[in-house]
């Protein structure tokens, strides 16, 4: 029996278990006890505050129905709220009470099957996750430890950062095109470094003119930076300031360019940092290396997908990591309709999207891989379009990350078409 199947999740609840449904809230919490039957021991929701005042409120409360109705194991069920369960989670099993999970989905779904009502409240809710509980539809929390822990929680830090330089890049944007839009002409990249050393100091166009060219070639000069495109740069930037000449600004435009690129500039420094040393703390694990020795896999790939998957030596079959990902297929047929097949978009949105974008590299730098695209958007019967075969290569990709980190095995070109488990989209 497999340990994922529901089957071996029921025999986690027997006749002895008291069952412990928990709403958590970020202030406040409610739970409800009950047994395997589902026969409840109080009538009222139990209120506790989402503190460690609050959690030995809880604990007393279990004791004092346990000491009436003889139950001497305890399992608490509640969702992954957020960041509000961490903290209850934590303490409730450093006090060795078994935590467990209900997905929010079910809870949302299943919460009209005793009173036929759509209604939501503090005091239901927990009553729902606690008959989650005794059906064994629940979940074991994974906490990853160790290095895994650490690359966890500096890639979270990382994505927020991520997302703070692609609130800048587009800050900058938006503010040269309004200010400066005849520069986005002289530079391919708008963040060239040349180009923003001469704007720190000379935001407005009118500034760049008066600094003229041989300021300007004199400004890079005493910063040493090369391959600025010395004086035809240097002219091309003075042509597109008297170009813009006719705009009207206010002197708050240079206090706000200055925000924005120190802002850019704090990030991209952040970023670098946090690359460094999340190389070096993945490069500590086991096979990493095989890993990066495929052609296409690059480190920020295989930081994502270990800072997503933790240790993958958890997982006995690929499948499960590709349902983690929520790149399993899903069906949608009733009777003599077949529609559309589709991924199931469950599980880490983050591994999917790391996966994805890793399909995306493998096809274009990898000929197995290639191959592998090729031969399911040119078969015969049902091709898939284009997507859909990248999502095959990242299933595909997923199944060897698999295999390298948990058996230390070599890639192998040659079983990457060949092999029928290639893909998880029906044919």
């Amino acid at each position: 029996m497999k340990n994922s199947t529901r089957a071996k999740k029921l025999h986690q609840v027997s006749e002895h278990h008291l069952i412990i449904g928990v709403d958590i809230g970020s202030e406040k919490n409610y739970a409800r006890a009950m047994n395997w039957r589902g026969e409840e021991y109080t009538k009222k929701a139990f209120f506790f505050p989402n503190n460690e005042k609050g959690f030995l409120l809880l604990i007393k409360w279990i004791e004092e129905i346990q000491a009436r109705s003889g139950l001497t194991e305890v399992i608490i069920g509640c969702e992954p709220t957020g960041v509000y369960w961490l903290c209850f989670k934590q303490y409730l099993t450093k006090k060795g009470f078994k935590i467990v999970t209900v997905n929010t989905l079910h809870v949302h779904r299943s919460k009209e099957l005793d009173d036929n009502s759509p209604s939501k409240d503090d005091k239901k809710d927990p009553r729902v996750i606690a008959d989650l509980v005794r059906e064994g539809r629940f979940f074991e929390p994974y906490d990853p430890q160790g290095d895994y822990a650490e690359i966890r929680s500096l890639f979270n830090v990382r994505e927020s950062v991520v997302k703070n330089m692609a609130r800048a890049r587009n800050r900058m944007q938006a503010w040269l095109r309004r200010n400066f839009p005849e520069y986005l002409n002289c530079y391919s990249k708008y963040d060239s470094k040349g180009g923003l050393a001469v704007l720190e100091i000379a935001s407005l166009p009118r500034d760049v003119y008066e600094l003229g060219i041989d300021g300007i070639l004199l400004l890079w000069k005493s910063k040493k930076m090369r391959g600025t495109g010395g004086r035809k740069k240097a002219e091309k930037l003075v042509e597109a300031a008297a170009a813009n000449m006719w705009l009207d600004y206010c002197a708050a435009e240079k206090v706000a360019f200055l925000y924005i690129l120190e802002d850019f500039r704090r990030n991209s420094e952040r970023l670098e940092e946090l690359d460094r040393t999340l190389e070096e703390q993945v490069r500590r694990l086991p096979n990493v290396a095989k890993l990066l020795s495929i052609r296409g896999v690059g480190m920020q790939t295989v930081v994502g997908f270990i800072a997503e998957v933790g240790d993958v030596n958890r997982f006995s079959d690929p499948k499960q990591l590709v349902k983690l990902a929520g790149l399993n297929a899903i069906n949608n047929e009733s009777c003599k309709k077949v529609g559309e097949h589709r991924i199931s978009k469950r599980g880490r949105s983050a591994l999917r999207r790391v996966m994805y974008e890793a399909a995306g590299s493998l096809i274009a730098w990898n000929s197995a891989f290639k191959a592998l695209q090729v031969k399911y958007t040119t078969r015969t019967t049902n091709p898939l379009k284009r997507r859909q075969a990248r999502v095959v290569v990242a299933c595909k990709a997923l199944r060897i990350f698999h295999a390298i980190l948990r058996k230390g095995v070599d890639f192998d070109p040659s079983k990457v078409i060949h092999d029928p488990a290639a893909g998880m989209m029906p044919a």
